[in-house]
């Protein structure tokens, strides 16, 4: 779905409103099925991601489950995207931390990297980006790289926020519903 999706918007009750261009690029299903020479996965599997088009995400993402780099939060971290990078990150203590990290990174740190939807439906948020970004009913995004999975984008970092209770649309159809699959 998501590779022949050419628009995505990710919305939130917390304040989410990104809009994403996937037009021509590959989505990636991570099975965890590591049966021949070359396949790449990461475990636990059970996420489906894509690389948006450079410069073209723009809104407001909030990330209220899980920031790689960081751990579980206890305050939302709120960012604002324009041409396809943060410009300003507000919140408390977790989203001064993630301005220090991204700050001493590269520029391209700031550059929306993915967009991945969690399938595993046994996987609960924990504090391990490994896990976190694969839970059932959650949608992340990560910031920097994505070099490695379709995009043309070079950062020194990938890191993945969580979004709890999201709202996916693709193309004008609902595939998530403040949590929910709906596409099932």
């Amino acid at each position: 779905m998501l590779t022949e999706a050419s628009q995505a918007i990710l919305l939130s009750e917390k304040g989410t409103h990104l809009t994403f261009d996937l037009t021509g690029r590959q989505a990636v299903a991570d099975t965890g099925m590591l049966q021949q020479s070359g396949v790449w996965s990461n475990l636990p599997a059970g996420e489906g991601y894509i690389a948006p088009l450079e410069g073209k995400t723009t809104g407001t993402l909030v990330i209220d489950g899980m920031m790689a780099g960081i751990g579980l939060l206890k305050e939302p971290i709120v960012a604002t995207v324009s041409d396809g990078r943060i410009i300003n990150i507000s919140g408390g203590e977790e989203a001064l931390a993630l301005e220090k990290i991204l700050s001493e990174a590269d520029e391209n740190a700031y550059c929306i990297a993915e967009l991945g939807v969690g399938t595993n439906r046994v996987a609960g948020l924990m504090g391990s980006i490994l896990v976190d970004e694969k839970v059932f009913g959650t949608v992340h995004v990560a910031i920097g790289n994505n070099r490695f999975f379709g995009g043309q984008q070079h950062s020194r970092i990938h890191l993945d926020g969580v979004l709890m209770e999201p709202t996916l649309i693709l193309d004008g159809k609902t595939v998530i519903d403040q949590g929910q699959h709906v596409w099932l």
